[in-house]
């Protein structure tokens, strides 16, 4: 399927900005309690697709790059794809 040129080249929006976005992520994602239960704190960054329906989909982790073992014991990739 291809996309009309105008939509294509749409610029990306950031959400980071966004204080409703940013208050609805807030509520719906918690940070992996086996590391905040041990005081490990960072930041984790996560790509995704919006759809035309305003669903969310292909939901990555950016950052950090964890091995398939890393993200399974830390949980980043269950708490970002289950609070988006």
């Amino acid at each position: 399927m291809s996309l009309p040129l105008a939509l294509a080249q749409m610029p990306q929006y950031r959400l980071d900005k966004d204080p409703v976005f940013i208050a609805i992520a807030s509520r719906r994602i918690d940070y992996p309690p086996i590391l905040a239960n041990n005081a490990i704190y960072g930041r984790v960054y996560a790509g995704f697709e919006i759809d035309e329906r305003g669903r969310i989909q292909h939901i990555t982790l950016l950052y950090p790059v964890l091995s398939q073992l890393d993200n399974r014991s830390y949980g980043f990739e269950y708490v970002i794809k289950n609070g988006l």
